[in-house]
């Protein structure tokens, strides 16, 4: 596994710093959310699948990333309601948000007890 490895992986949109300023801004005031681009989820298991995903384009959008989730698996939000219902129950018109990731870390919780 690359972290094992000690292998430190980033990136950059190649976007300017004015147009993250603006970003910035406009995630700080609520006007943006970034949700609405989240197509999966993983732990860190699954972070070769969600870069693979990447690497080949097969995902519909942006793949978070639980390191405090270690076994979880990618997930995508489409997949969610038969691999866990109480998180996909959290889903809003398909869109992952707070909720949902609240019930996400709560199962990951319960199932650690």
């Amino acid at each position: 596994m690359l972290v094992g490895k000690g292998v430190y992986l980033f990136g950059t949109s190649g976007s300017g710093i004015p147009d993250m300023k603006a970003v910035l801004r406009k995630l700080e005031s609520g006007e943006l959310d970034t949700n609405i681009s989240v197509d999966a989820i993983t732990g860190m298991e699954g972070v070769p699948e969600a870069l693979a995903a990447v690497e080949a384009r097969t995902s519909g959008g942006k793949i978070v990333v639980y390191p405090s989730l270690h076994e979880l698996g990618m997930v995508r939000l489409a997949e969610m309601a038969t691999r866990f219902p109480r998180v996909a129950a959290a889903i809003r018109d398909g869109r992952w948000n707070r909720e949902a990731e609240r019930a996400l870390l709560a199962a990951a919780e319960d199932a650690g007890r």
